[in-house]
C-alpha cells in the first residue's frame, strides 16, 4: 500500500525555515543593540594629532574626524590628512611638545595685531592674509 500523507506533505523544511516568532525577536535583538563606539581625534588648529576620545556613533558632530579604531600614534607628531583621510607623520621640525605650542602663523599673526594696534598701517597682502587667517581661528573656535 502505498503512503499518501508523505505524498502529499512535500519534504519536511521546518529545520530551514526559522519561525515568524524567531524572526521577529531576531529582528528585535537588532534594532536593540546600540550604534558601535568611534574614536574622536583631539587636533590642534594645525590638525595636529593629540589623542582620541571613544565616543558613541551618535555623539559624532558635524566637523568631528572619527576614525573606527583607537590610534596608536604619539601625540604632537602626526597631523590629520583630510585629503588621504589618515595621519602622516610630521617632520621632525615640526613636532609639537603641547598643543598650545605656537606656530609660525600665530606668531605672525600677533605681529600683525601688535602693529596695527600700535597705529601702523598694514600692507595690503599682510591686512589680506590676517582677515583669511581670522576665518580659520572663527572657523575652528579658537582665538
Amino acid at each position: 500500500m502505498e503512503d499518501t500523507n508523505a505524498a502529499a506533505a512535500g519534504p519536511d523544511t521546518s529545520a530551514e525555515q526559522p519561525s515568524a516568532d524567531a524572526a521577529h525577536v531576531v529582528g528585535a535583538i537588532e534594532q536593540a543593540a546600540p550604534p558601535p563606539d568611534v574614536f574622536r581625534l583631539n587636533l590642534d588648529h594645525d590638525s595636529v594629532y593629540w589623542g582620541a576620545e571613544k565616543i558613541a556613533a551618535a555623539n559624532v558632530r558635524e566637523g568631528d574626524v572619527v576614525l573606527n579604531h583607537e590610534p596608536d600614534n604619539s601625540p604632537g607628531r602626526y597631523k590629520w590628512n583630510s585629503t588621504a583621510n589618515r595621519l602622516d607623520a610630521l617632520p621632525s621640525s615640526q613636532v609639537k611638545t603641547a598643543p598650545a605650542a605656537p606656530t609660525l602663523e600665530q606668531a605672525f599673526h600677533s605681529i600683525i595685531e601688535s602693529l596695527e594696534a600700535a597705529g601702523h598701517a598694514l600692507p595690503a597682502a599682510a591686512a589680506a592674509w590676517r582677515d583669511e587667517f581670522k576665518k580659520t581661528i572663527d572657523r575652528l573656535g579658537a582665538q
